[in-house]
């Protein structure tokens, strides 16, 4: 077994590795189709918040809407450094929801059995993704299919928090219900978190 200390720093090697990592492939994926699409009507300032909600309505009314297609038009306009500083921490983060999700409970990088479990979390997620260079590593279909994934997860990560809450029973310091504000966040990030499949 190894010690905390030891744990801990193959927690953040590992995390360092998984960001650099995706930071590497994600620069280096190229800017087509639906990239240059998004880049483009950014770039002619048609990026509006008019015509987000058009495309949320006429989305809603014939196929549905989107929030990936929002994140990459703002992603796009602000330029690929911008994808290439968040989408690491975006897929760092779907490893830790599903290791939350999966267990119940926080990764904790004192604990060798689950740096282990978060390590072959992160490698299924870059090996075992359904064609990750377009789920992972491109703009427009990161911010529709990783980045998607990562507010549903985070909405099931909150209703979990609340099932826990609910179930301990557990009161904050003040006297009152901690989970309010996990009731509150979970029923605002309910509606983003239903716009995000295909």
């Amino acid at each position: 077994m190894m010690s905390p200390r030891t744990s801990r720093v193959w927690f953040w090697a590992l995390t360092a590795v998984a960001l650099l990592y995706t930071a590497l492939l994600s620069w280096w994926s190229p800017l087509t189709s639906d990239t240059y699409h998004h880049a483009l009507t950014g770039m002619e300032h048609c990026f509006s918040f008019s015509l987000v909600w058009e495309r949320c309505v006429a989305s809603y009314m014939t196929w549905n809407p989107r929030i990936g297609e929002y994140l990459a038009f703002a992603v796009a306009t602000a330029g690929k450094w911008l994808f290439m500083l968040l989408n690491p921490f975006v897929q760092v983060g779907l490893a830790l929801m599903m290791f939350y999700l999966a267990s119940g409970r926080r990764v904790d990088p004192r604990s060798w059995p689950d740096v282990r479990l978060f390590g072959l979390g992160l490698l299924l997620l870059f090996t075992c993704t359904a064609r990750p260079g377009v789920t992972i590593y491109w703009l427009s279909g990161a911010t529709n299919y990783s980045w998607g994934a990562a507010v549903w997860l985070g909405f099931l990560c909150l209703y979990r928090g609340l099932l826990e809450d609910a179930e301990s029973g557990r009161k904050g310091d003040s006297g009152r219900n901690n989970s309010w504000g996990k009731f509150a966040a979970a029923a605002v990030l309910g509606f983003p978190a239903g716009m995000t499949n295909e």
